[in-house]
C-alpha cells in the first residue's frame, strides 16, 4: 500500500494509485459503519444498529483488503526491479515495520479505552498499557478470543503485507540466481484478453476451493470467522488467507505480464459492474440464508464462499476497468490523496473512535451519524497526514509518542 514515486515505469498506471487511495478511504467508512451494524456489536463503540449498515459492511468487507493486496502485489514487482533485494527489504521494514511497531504498542490501549468509554466501564489506561505490552512480549500464538484481547486491529494488514513482501523478495532473489536473469532479454507482449480472463477464473476457482477447506477447519461455531495471531507479529483470519495470498500473487503476475499498464481490461466496464452487482445480491441472499439455517447447511455455506470469492475478482476487474478508462487522472487532489493514503490508513482508527464516541452522545439519525463520522474521519485523517506526518515525519512521530505517554499517565 506504500505510495510509489511517479516515474517513467508507473506514470501510465496512475489509475492504480487512485483505486488504492479509494480503497483506503472506504476502509475508514467501513470502520465508521461498524458502530451501526448488527454484525459488529463487538466493535469498541457500539451505537444503535440498523440493517442497511450490515449490507454496507458486508460489501466493503468483501472487496477492500483483497483489492489492496492485489494492488500491493502489482507494485511490488515494479518496486523491486529498481532496487537490490536487500535494499528492497530494508526499505519495506523501515516504511512498514517501524510504523507498525509504534502503532501496535499504541493502538490496543486506545481500543480498550474506546470500548470502556462507550459502555461506561471504569478503566486504568496505565494498567491496560502495561498488560498490553506484556501480552505483546509473550509472543502469543493462537485464536483471539474477544475484542479486548490483544490484537493489532487494522494494523494486521501492515504486518501481513510486510511478511508477503519479504517472502516475495527472497523468492525473487532465488529466481534471479537460478534463471540468471536470462528472461530480461525477452521482449514481453501484453497478454490476450482470453489469457487474462482465464487467469482470473483459474485464480477464483483455486481460491474458492482453498477457502472452503479453511472454512471447514477453522469455523467451529456459529458464523464466527476467527482471527489468528502468530507470535504477536502476524494476524489474519485463516478463512480469508487464501484470498489475500492469491490476490497478492495475481497482482505480481499481472505486472510481470504487463496487464493493465495501458489501462485496458477485457470486456466493457458495464459487464464487470453488472456481474459484480449480481454476485453481491447472491452473496447477501446466501449470507441471510446462512443466518436463518444457523450456519449448519453446508450447501449454503459453500455457495456463500463461492459468491464471495467470485465477487472479489469480478469487483477487482470492475474497478480496474472503470478507473483505467475514466480515472487516468493526475490531478492535484488525486496525487495528494494517493500520497497520503498510507498514513491515512495508519492513523485513522483513533480518529474514527473519537467521532463515534462524540456522536454516541447525540440522539440523531444513524444515517446522519454515519455521514458525519465518515466525512469527518476522512477529512481529519487527511489533514493530519498532509500537514504533519507527511511534511514532518520525525517530529510528528515524536509529538504523537509524547501525547500518548501523557494520556497514559493522566487517564
Amino acid at each position: 500500500m506504500e505510495q510509489q514515486n511517479l516515474s517513467a515505469t508507473n506514470e501510465r498506471i496512475l489509475f492504480m494509485d487512485n483505486v488504492r487511495y479509494l480503497m483506503v478511504l472506504l476502509v475508514v467508512v467501513l470502520h465508521i459503519c461498524c458502530a451501526y451494524s448488527i454484525l459488529t456489536q463487538w466493535w469498541p463503540v457500539n451505537d444503535k444498529n440498523a440493517a442497511p449498515f450490515s449490507i454496507i459492511l458486508l460489501i466493503l468487507d468483501v472487496i477492500l483488503m483483497p483489492t489492496l493486496f492485489f494492488i500491493s502485489g502489482y507494485f511490488a514487482l515494479c518496486s523491486i526491479q529498481s532496487k537490490s533485494t536487500v535494499g528492497f527489504i530494508k526499505r519495506k521494514i523501515f516504511r512498514l515495520g517501524v510504523p507498525w511497531i509504534i502503532g501496535v504498542i499504541m493502538i490496543h490501549p486506545i481500543t480498550v479505552l474506546a470500548y470502556c468509554m462507550s459502555r461506561n466501564y471504569p478503566i486504568n489506561l496505565w494498567d491496560t498499557f502495561i498488560n498490553s505490552s506484556k501480552k505483546i512480549l509473550q509472543f502469543y500464538t493462537g485464536i483471539i478470543n474477544n475484542s479486548i484481547h490483544f490484537n493489532q486491529t487494522h494494523l494486521w494488514y501492515i504486518s501481513l503485507l510486510l511478511f508477503f513482501l519479504i517472502v516475495f523478495a527472497v523468492l525473487y532473489k532465488l529466481k534471479i540466481k537460478l534463471i540468471q536473469n536470462n528472461e530480461s532479454v525477452i521482449l514481453k507482449k501484453s497478454a490476450s484478453s482470453k489469457k487474462i480472463l482465464l487467469s482470473f477464473i483459474f485464480a477464483a476457482i483455486c481460491t474458492a476451493v482453498l477457502s472452503i477447506i479453511l472454512y471447514i477447519n477453522f469455523v467451529q461455531f456459529m458464523g464466527k470467522e476467527p482471527w489468528l495471531l502468530i507470535a504477536s507479529f502476524i494476524q489474519f483470519q485463516p478463512t480469508r488467507i487464501a484470498i489475500y495470498v492469491v490476490c497478492f500473487i495475481l497482482g505480481i503476475f499481472a505486472f510481470h505480464n504487463h496487464w493493465f499498464i495501458d489501462g485496458k481490461v477485457p470486456l466493457h466496464p458495464a459487464v464487470w459492474s453488472i456481474l459484480s452487482a449480481i454476485l453481491f445480491i447472491c452473496l447477501i441472499i446466501t449470507a441471510k440464508a446462512n443466518v436463518q439455517s444457523g450456519f449448519n447447511n453446508s450447501t449454503i455455506i459453500y455457495a456463500y464462499i463461492f459468491f464471495r470469492v467470485f465477487a472479489i475478482f469480478s469487483t477487482i476487474l470492475a474497478l480496474l476497468s472503470l478507473s483505467g478508462r475514466y480515472w487516468q487522472s493526475a490531478s492535484k487532489i488525486n496525487l495528494s490523496l494517493a500520497q497520503n493514503s498510507y498514513i491515512i490508513y495508519l492513523i485513522h482508527l483513533p480518529i474514527v473512535f473519537a467521532f463515534q464516541l462524540i456522536l454516541l452522545k447525540f440522539d440523531i439519525s444513524l444515517y446522519l451519524k454515519f455521514f458525519i463520522g465518515s466525512a469527518g474521519s476522512i477529512a481529519a485523517s487527511y489533514l493530519i497526514s498532509e500537514f504533519t506526518f507527511r511534511r514532518y515525519p520525525k517530529a510528528s512521530t515524536m509529538v504523537l509518542i509524547v501525547l500518548f505517554a501523557i494520556g497514559i499517565c493522566l487517564i
